[in-house]
């Protein structure tokens, strides 16, 4: 496994994790809030904790303040809503928000372009409260004539970028003390930075610095840290109060005496209070805070020092970073075109310019660009954990991609979002990023995967010209399966009755591990479980071709909820897209058997909740059926040689249609089956699933880079997805091998 994603988080090692549940197994942690010896120990961990941050950040209490907070946007808003700014100077109606850095007046909040949505989404927070705002292309390169008079006031807010989690471009600190010149208080976002670079707030002091833990260590999640200089208490005002933040409160006045360890203030029938003189963490962290998250740090820090120190893990990260530039420089097509396109600022940046993160693009032989999707997918085969699209950073996505504000309405980017290529242009990126578990054998294996997947000449299509669907076009139901547990073996049947979440009982079973649905892309034997269904009593049988342990042959369970009084408590079993409301059943003897058989730990078996036998939701991904053609899968199971039933197989399908011109099928809105309509719901997008082999559980790549080789330029997609149109439940409908099938255009459905 090549894990190239510590810009979206670090990855623990197993001795830190060992080592802190060793420890956490002999030493009891209880809330610090209460006054027993175990509260008091845990107290002293939690400063303890303090302490070492400041060490790795190069300060003292005496200079800053430590907050700690859920995450770096959680910081990032603390000071945003409880920032005070001078009152607003503008013309009423006056509709200008933006200006440029110099024109900035009164009261601002200015930001990079190459901000974190976390950062842009906070001018929300102090629209109403400021003047101006500025959104900065590039830093002055001449403070002097670009950077606005010096000013001795503090009270507007720049959040400076430390380090880009697009690109890995690293913005000069020294910019710091320039915009306090100018009457900025500074918020450094060091949450990219600190994960691989060495932040010495002995030399750099911005009012505010955050940042998270788990991009430095990967655990623990959930806590993050927020500093203020002792300089900065005073522009911070706090509207409320929670636990542990107050000594003492009337509930039926306005009256509370703040928890401080420097300077106590009464306040009475005032709403809000200053922290001028008040810790910052004894007003700011309300509540009972995550004393075991906190207690986790010190095996991070020790696992920062097993890796040599963040300088040691600097040094590293950047031969990484240089020998991955080379590398993704260096590929070519034999038409000696550049296979890659780097985003980057700079052409030869050093290790002060730039981290270990790199934003990439592919392109093909032809200079047409290969979606970041695709790239991800054959990544997916090699083992490659990388990250793809804009990174919850559009301003760096616009600024690289050269897209506009109209290309990014039209298109606006949302993490995990499935469209990579608008008119042919990427709208996102392929990201690689490297830490302290990185090594030369990652940029290898990239390396291998690039040359295998995208080098090359003028590769021919596997694709015969598509037939339009002008007319309907008439198919044979060829075969029809059916899955009741998802991700294990299927059945073929003559004939089956239609329900209303599909064919009935297609996906009516699940199992699941400590609350995750197993799928084959993480336990490929599921494959090797055999399912057998008897109508007339109403009863799943399972056995398994590997029949590990010594329990029973065959296990059974009840079909349906009517037949089982061995129910166990409602559950919400989490499937690709949507969540089904499910029930544990069979009980112990048959979650042994399938942790047996699967040789996973804590199998469960839940079926679909529902109050009678044709439940309307089932545990299938996108749609209720999915469909493909015979002659389109003979097409490119031919290329590599493969059986054509086996290679079916593989996509797993509840109709193959034999008798259509190959691919026709992708063209279709509307599929016929006996007079029973069904709506084209969407083509199927294809992943790493196709390349395991349905019989025995072997994965190899080639099933799916066929395939790619025939859609190029589509998306990796076979298939479509339909939804029975106006479905009654209550009526018995079936369809049976050799049903009419009639697919057609009709303009009804608008497919993607």
């Amino acid at each position: 496994m090549a894990y190239c994603d510590y810009a979206g988080a670090a990855l623990p090692s197993a001795a830190q994790l060992d080592a802190l549940h060793a420890r956490l197994a002999t030493f009891p942690l209880a809330n610090p809030h209460s006054r027993h010896a175990v509260s008091g120990n845990t107290a002293a961990l939690v400063e303890s904790a303090r302490a070492r941050i400041y060490s790795h950040l190069h300060t003292t209490a005496d200079e800053y303040d430590l907050v700690f907070t859920f995450n770096t946007t959680h910081s990032i808003h603390i000071v945003a809503e409880s920032f005070v700014f001078p009152a607003k100077e503008r013309p009423a109606g006056d509709p200008q928000m933006f200006y440029t850095l110099a024109d900035c007046r009164g009261p601002s909040y200015v930001y990079l372009l190459d901000s974190h949505t976390s950062v842009v989404g906070a001018r929300e927070i102090v629209r109403d409260k400021v003047d101006s705002m500025c959104c900065l292309d590039e830093l002055p390169d001449d403070w002097e004539k670009e950077g606005g008079k010096p000013s001795e006031s503090t009270r507007s807010l720049f959040v400076l970028t430390a380090m880009s989690n697009f690109c890995g471009r690293k913005y000069p600190l020294s910019a710091v003390r320039e915009l306090q010149k100018r009457g900025f208080s500074v918020i450094l976002d060091a949450a990219s930075l600190v994960s691989s670079s060495p932040l010495r707030l002995d030399t750099c002091q911005p009012h505010f610095v955050v940042f998270s833990f788990y991009k430095m260590f990967g655990y623990p999640t959930g806590l993050a840290a927020l500093l203020i200089h002792r300089s900065a208490r005073g522009l911070l005002k706090k509207r409320s109060f929670g636990g542990g933040s107050v000594t003492a409160y009337l509930p039926q006045q306005l009256y509370h005496a703040d928890k401080d360890v420097f300077h106590r203030r009464h306040h009475f029938f005032i709403p809000f209070f200053y922290i001028s003189n008040i810790a910052p963490s004894l007003v700011f962290e309300e509540g009972t805070p995550n004393y075991y998250a906190m207690a986790a740090l010190r095996e991070g820090f020790e696992e920062l020092d097993r890796c040599g120190g963040i300088d040691a893990i600097h040094s590293r990260c950047d031969s990484m970073v240089r020998a991955a530039r080379e590398m993704l420089r260096g590929k070519r097509h034999a038409n000696g075109r550049p296979l890659c396109v780097l985003y980057e600022h700079e052409e030869n940046p050093s290790s002060d310019t730039k981290g270990p993160t790199i934003a990439f693009n592919v392109r093909r032989h032809d200079g047409s660009w290969v979606g970041f999707i695709e790239v991800e997918k054959m990544a997916d085969l090699f083992g490659i954990h990388l990250r793809t699209g804009c990174f919850c950073n559009a301003g760096a996505c616009q600024k690289y991609l050269k897209l506009s504000n109209e290309d990014l309405k039209a298109n606006f980017e949302r993490c995990g979002d499935l469209v990579d290529l608008i008119d042919g242009r990427p709208v996102g990126a392929v990201r690689l990023s490297f830490g302290k578990g990185s090594t030369m054998q990652d940029i290898e294996l990239i390396s291998s995967m690039l040359s295998c997947c995208f080098v090359g000449g003028a590769a021919p299509t596997l694709r015969p010209p598509i037939i339009p669907l002008d007319a309907p076009v008439r198919a044979r139901l060829e075969s029809l399966h059916v899955y009741p547990v998802k991700s294990c073996r299927g059945i073929t049947v003559d004939s089956w009755t239609l329900s209303a979440s599909g064919l009935s009982f297609d996906r009516h079973f699940s199992i699941v591990s400590s609350d995750v649905t197993l799928t084959q892309k993480r336990v490929r034997r599921l494959c090797r479980i055999v399912p057998r269904i008897d109508l007339a009593s109403s009863t799943l049988f399972l056995s398994s071709e590997d029949a590990m342990g010594d329990g029973d042959a065959e296990i059974e369970i009840p079909l349906t909820s009517s037949d089982d009084g061995r129910l166990g408590s409602a559950a919400t079993n989490l499937t690709c897209t949507s969540n089904i409301q499910s029930k544990d059943v069979g009980g112990p003897s048959v979650s042994s058997w399938l942790s047996d058989q699967l040789d996973f730990p804590s199998c469960v078996l839940r079926r679909v909740e529902s109050g009678d036998a044709s439940p309307s939701r089932s545990f299938s991904n996108d749609s209720p059926y999915l469909l493909v053609s015979y002659s389109s899968a003979a097409v490119i199971s031919a290329s590599i040689g493969m059986d054509v039933e086996e290679y079916i197989r593989r996509f797993r399908p509840n109709l193959v249609v034999s008798g259509l011109p190959p691919f026709i099928e992708d063209d279709a809105d509307e599929v016929d089956i006996d007079g029973h309509l069904f709506e084209v719901v969407n083509k199927c997008v294809r992943c790493e699933m196709i390349c395991i082999d349905q019989s025995t559980g072997d994965k190899d790549p080639a099933a799916l880079l066929a395939l790619r080789e025939s859609r190029r330029g589509e998306g990796i997609t076979f298939g479509i997805y339909l939804r029975e149109r106006d479905a009654d439940s209550k009526s018995i409908r079936t369809i049976g091998k050799g049903s009419t099938v009639i697919l057609s255009r009709t303009g009804k459905c608008k497919l993607t």
